[in-house]
């Protein structure tokens, strides 16, 4: 019996429910990069090296090696996994044959599709037309990777409910996690680049995903950028602002603190009432992982590292020349073991 899992055992004229329960040693990935600190480590006792398969669901391909992915967000909470996923014709690389994409919920135990809804407008045509409209599709290489990394922080699971969008330009929408039924749609959030949720409070950071185009070209209508949170049941506007643009995958929240960096800024703000908390200047360079954990925020830009205390800002120590990844690894940063 999984976790969370029914068992009626027939006992006299009576039949007595068992309910397995959920154990400490099995921890929640909720998050793309595991909570809402992006320090992806789980606290669990139970994981190992794989030995066998527990379950496969089908296709067992994707629709190609050399587009856009077909598999986004995955996240996991409850005994239940939930992705976006493009339900297209496998293995015939043409742009003619349209993209099909759902949010799908499997039972995480077994597999078993519990539900999903459509999502759409979703994919290629969305974020990278330029790219792939009108090429010769035989000919593409490497274009797996181009899907904007924030596609990834549009999946949140917290307790009973799931947080995404169900199309590339549109609001947070909150559903519930074991049936897929919208509950709020919280407007005003449109776009959504990314959202993490803590302690009951959802935070939405909302910019148009052209804007940084538009931006580089010249346009200076290229749309604000806003950090919204808002109560995770009610889906009710707690407080919102605008922001400078949050550099990507670089907002975390812990502690009841939201950081985030916007170019070299690196800014700290109240999450229950977006209240500024201290703001400083960190390395420069191309910022690359942003880790907030256990009263530390850890910056890597570049190849400097930096730690910083959560509370204050203050510099607790810096790290130069620190060895860079090679070809087409992610630049990853791990806490554990304190």
């Amino acid at each position: 019996l999984a976790p969370r899992g029914v068992a009626y055992v027939k006992q006299g004229d009576g039949w007595e429910k068992t309910v397995k329960p959920w154990p400490d040693t099995i921890d929640q990935w909720t998050h793309f990069l595991h909570d809402a600190g992006n320090n992806a480590v789980a606290r669990d006792t139970q994981v190992g090296p794989p030995r066998s398969l527990q379950w496969v669901a089908p296709p067992l391909w994707l629709r190609s090696h050399e587009t856009p992915s077909g598999i986004e967000g995955l996240v996991s909470g409850g005994g239940r996994v939930f992705y976006f996923f493009d339900e297209g014709i496998v293995g015939i690389t043409d742009q003619r044959l349209p993209e099909r994409w759902s949010l799908v919920c499997r039972d995480a135990f077994n597999g078993k599709l519990l539900w999903k809804r459509p999502v759409e407008p979703w994919g290629w045509t969305e974020w990278a037309r330029d790219r792939f409209e009108g090429k010769d599709w035989t000919t593409i290489r490497g274009g797996r990777t181009v899907v904007p990394n924030e596609n990834q922080r549009r999946l949140v699971v917290e307790d009973d409910r799931l947080y995404a969008t169900l199309g590339f330009l549109a609001p947070l929408a909150i559903l519930d996690a074991a049936t897929g039924e919208v509950l709020v749609t919280v407007e005003g959030t449109e776009p959504v680049r990314e959202t993490l949720a803590s302690d009951g409070v959802v935070l939405v950071y909302s910019r148009d995903p052209l804007a940084q185009t538009a931006k580089r070209r010249g346009d200076a209508d290229a749309g604000p950028s806003t950090l919204t949170a808002v109560g995770g049941d009610s889906g009710k506007v707690l407080w919102k602002q605008e922001a400078r643009p949050i550099n990507s995958l670089m907002l975390a929240v812990d502690g009841g603190r939201v950081v985030y960096q916007s170019g070299r800024k690196l800014t700290c703000l109240k999450l229950t009432d977006g209240q500024p908390l201290w703001e400083v200047e960190g390395p420069k360079g191309r910022g690359r992982t942003l880790i907030a954990c256990d009263g530390v925020v850890l910056l890597y830009v570049g190849n400097t590292l930096e730690a910083r205390d959560a509370g204050t800002g203050e510099r607790l120590w810096r790290q130069e020349k620190v060895p860079s990844s090679a070809g087409g690894e992610g630049p990853d940063l791990f806490v554990t073991g304190g």
